[in-house]
């Protein structure tokens, strides 16, 4: 994820760098992007990452409670944790970005510079660890529909973890193996890599075909499961209406009707996941077929308006998965409601 340095200066706030040259040629003038930097990197995204990570301890704390012999509850809780540590990592770059943006370069001996820098390499992870387990999800959750009676032997826990694990791992490789010869190198390397996501040319290659490769593939898989998932699910709907009402029958409604719930939560949670990363798929295809699409390049204002809806987009992905928790979810609303009401409870008697 690209970023470019910082002018305080409001006619002048677009954070193109001192020593390039204003090239003239995007949709958006350098005065427009000053105010929408504004308006949403400085004000926008943070309170979204706030929100999320707000909503990543809720969901953490409710998902430990509930019954974790559930694949699918143990999937939403690593999830959940993945999230949580995206908003974590979210907070700091923009945390380090303000400060930027306030003219502090340094804070408490770090430097600001730096530390929005490791913050964002680090980004692609908690963001790929989210991917892998939405991945994840959305295949075992398709498996249950084309092998209802075996697919508990097919996909059981133990692969379910071995498949995020390895993908996890994977992921965590692309932003260590750009970093691992930081500190060795001299400052003009220093520089090119952190307005180049790398030191070497060779490091650039595979960096940007390691992160392409990894995120289309992934969306992709989401999306041709989401679209499974909401065929099959119309399919049991209509199912469901022509059933009888024998004794059997309604017990394997009723066994249907929770599958269906668990299959509308994990739809409306891969939709949303999609939603989020749209933002984020559309700079990447941009950034491949469009070489002006960089932070000198004649679109680099465009660019910088996709980068702050990436933020925006994320962040709001992790914080609408509670609602959809609760509203689709019994046992996370039954669970939730507890909690919130022992805490309640808890408060008054030491009030």
């Amino acid at each position: 994820m690209e970023w470019t340095t910082l002018n305080i200066d409001i006619k002048d706030i677009s954070m193109v760098p001192q020593h390039i040259p204003d090239v003239p040629g995007g949709i958006i003038d350098s005065v427009t992007y000053g105010y929408l930097t504004i308006i949403l990197r400085v004000i926008t995204v943070p309170v979204l990452a706030v929100i999320a990570f707000c909503a990543g301890i809720v969901n953490i704390m409710t998902f430990a409670k509930m019954n974790l012999n559930q694949g699918v509850n143990n999937n939403l809780l690593i999830l959940s944790v993945s999230d949580f540590l995206l908003s974590v990592v979210s907070i700091s770059c923009n945390y380090w970005y303000i400060m930027l943006w306030l003219g502090i370069n340094s804070l408490a001996g770090i430097s600001a510079v730096q530390a929005l820098t490791f913050s964002l390499r680090f980004l692609t992870f908690p963001l790929n660890v989210s991917l892998i387990v939405t991945t994840v999800i959305a295949v075992v959750r398709s498996l249950s529909v084309v092998m209802p009676f075996s697919f508990r032997d097919v996909a059981t826990v133990r692969r379910q973890f071995i498949a995020m694990g390895v993908g996890s791992a994977m992921s965590l490789a692309i932003p260590s193996y750009t970093i691992i010869g930081y500190f060795s190198a001299s400052l003009s390397e220093k520089q090119k890599f952190m307005n180049l996501n790398c030191i070497k040319p060779i490091n650039c290659t595979i960096f940007n075909v390691s992160r392409y490769i990894f995120f289309f593939t992934c969306l992709f898989v989401i999306i041709i499961s989401m679209i499974f998932l909401t065929i099959a699910l119309k399919k049991s709907s209509k199912f469901q209406t022509l059933a009888t009402t024998s004794a059997a029958e309604k017990q394997s409604k009723a066994t249907s009707t929770r599958e269906a719930q668990v299959i509308k939560t994990v739809i409306l949670v891969l939709a949303v996941n999609v939603a989020g990363n749209l933002p984020l798929m559309v700079l990447s295809i941009f950034r491949i077929v469009l070489p002006e699409v960089s932070s000198t390049g004649r679109y680099r204002y465009e660019s910088g308006l996709l980068e702050m809806m990436v933020g925006a987009g994320m962040n709001l992905n992790i914080s609408l998965n509670t609602p959809i928790y609760f509203f689709c979810n019994s046992s996370f609303r039954t669970v939730l409601k507890s909690m919130i009401g022992q805490h309640s409870r808890a408060f008054k008697r030491t009030v």
